[in-house]
């Protein structure tokens, strides 16, 4: 049996901005050793650890947008490093809601948008990485996710920022 040529793969598009490693490594044909390399000499320029505090592991999140620049060999583009890395925080969260006039999004938003467990985003929040808005409860059904002042999901993805 013969390979198949890669141009005979189907191309997928993406539905949520951040990918993990293991669909990087896929999507890019390479190591996960390679894509960590790629992270850390910016070649790939935006990727995250979301990992939970003290638990030793990485958990990385990659945006899709830059998988499609390397792999278009697409240069970064001409503006300062604030307006790029707040380009990439759009990128994720293209809208966001005002509740007692802060910024904020709920937590059902980020877990889809960083693909991981509701539990994982509520751990987020009990470690003091990511806070609720005060007087924001979790409650189940439709409305039910807590509402998670915006700039804290700011603040955690630029210390969180892997190069």
């Amino acid at each position: 049996m013969h390979p198949t040529p890669d141009s005979s793969l189907p191309q997928i598009t993406f539905k949520r901005p951040l990918v993990n490693l293991w669909t990087a490594v896929a999507a890019l044909d390479r190591s996960s050793y390679e894509v960590l390399a790629l992270i850390e000499e910016g070649r790939l320029r935006f990727a995250w650890n979301i990992a939970l505090r003290g638990d030793g592991q990485r958990d990385v999140r990659i945006l899709t947008q830059s998988l499609f620049e390397f792999q278009n060999n697409q240069a970064a583009p001409s503006i300062s490093a604030d307006e790029d890395f707040q380009r990439a925080v759009k990128l994720i969260f293209p809208a966001v809601s005002h509740t007692r006039g802060v910024a904020t999004v709920r937590a059902a938003t980020i877990y889809k948008k960083f693909s991981v467990s509701s539990c994982h985003v509520l751990s987020l929040a009990e470690q003091g990485t990511l806070r609720l808005l005060a007087g924001t409860v979790q409650r189940p059904g439709p409305d039910g996710s807590p509402q998670i002042e915006f700039n804290s999901v700011v603040e955690f993805l630029a210390r969180r920022r892997m190069v």
